[in-house]
């Protein structure tokens, strides 16, 4: 009996020094890695506009403005969540992201950082002849079109075409361009080889066109998680059909 009344006193003792538990927050801030590596880089230098934020797959920060640094969420449940972070440039481009899991404490204030990337993305692009121009017409120099699809969302990365700009086709082991993406899972969709791309009538010289329904062909895949260069090579064959874009 003397050692249960030892106890009562020594547990009210412990109730009362406790901190009380209050509402959860969750507060995340931001920092950026770039694709040279660098790292804990600020929204001005890393050319970061807004932010974009889902927890669990909902969205909840939509066009958050970069500058503020961090933003806090409440109703946040305890324990462990999938989140997925993008930094946008001025134009509502996606020019930083990164995905993963965080937790959350079940009282008072949890707090991250998350550091959304960037890498290179090479795409080499040698020809079955080594030349940009066709066997018809070989004093004019093709440029390349093509168009770079996100798996995640099915949105398209990036394009070039006639409308978004040129890019002069280059020779043997030197054909290939570069672009700066955000780390993710990408899907080159198609690319070509044009001459006279200005023209109401471009001609395809050259071109890689898999099927476009699934399932998709695996060597146009590529996942960029880290920063530095990634590449992806599509050799390029001579056109023997058309290629439904």
């Amino acid at each position: 009996m003397r050692h249960h009344l030892l106890a009562v006193p020594l547990l009210a003792l412990a109730a009362a020094c406790a901190e009380p538990c209050t509402a959860p927050v969750l507060t995340v801030s931001w920092r950026f890695t770039l694709p040279d590596d660098t790292t804990d880089v600020r929204c001005a230098d890393a050319g970061v506009s807004t932010i974009d934020l889902w927890l669990d797959g909902v969205q909840v920060g939509d066009g958050m403005s970069c500058a503020q640094g961090a933003a806090s969420f409440t109703g946040v449940a305890a324990g462990t969540h999938a989140y997925t972070i993008r930094g946008n440039g001025a134009d509502g481009s996606v020019r930083y992201q990164t995905w993963g899991s965080l937790a959350a404490d079940g009282c008072g204030e949890t707090r991250v950082t998350l550091t959304p990337g960037a890498g290179t993305l090479r795409v080499a692009y040698p020809t079955s002849t080594g030349l940009c121009a066709s066997a018809a017409d070989p004093g004019t120099n093709g440029y390349v079109w093509f168009q770079l699809l996100d798996r995640t969302t099915g949105l398209t990365a990036s394009t070039l075409n006639a409308s978004t700009g040129q890019l002069p086709c280059a020779l043997g082991a030197d054909a290939w361009f570069e672009l700066p993406v955000p780390w993710g899972l990408y899907r080159l969709r198609w690319i070509q080889v044009v001459t006279y791309p200005l023209s109401t009538e471009p001609t395809p010289i050259f071109q890689y066109c898999p099927a476009l329904s699934p399932p998709p062909d695996p060597t146009i895949d590529v996942d960029v998680l880290s920063t530095g260069r990634t590449t992806l090579t599509v050799p390029l064959a001579p056109v023997t059909g058309p290629c439904a874009l």
